[in-house]
């Protein structure tokens, strides 16, 4: 997991699959982070695809939005 900072706030997020692959950004909708089964680097990598996933405001390392 990365995190970066945006507009004053800490955004995690992470990559799956081929760092090289067509780019999908993935965003679960739920409760949660950015954790992703560990079958998704297969699945992802096999696809040739970056899964690109965000945590919401408040979860995980990103920080509540105010």
């Amino acid at each position: 997991m990365t995190v970066m900072t945006v507009a004053g706030g800490d955004v995690e997020f992470a990559t799956y699959g081929a760092h090289d692959g067509e780019p999908v950004v993935v965003h679960h909708g739920l409760f949660g982070s950015t954790g992703f089964d560990p079958g998704w680097e297969k699945i992802t990598n096999d696809a040739g695809c970056t899964v690109l996933t965000v945590a919401r405001p408040g979860y995980g390392r990103s920080t509540r939005a105010r």
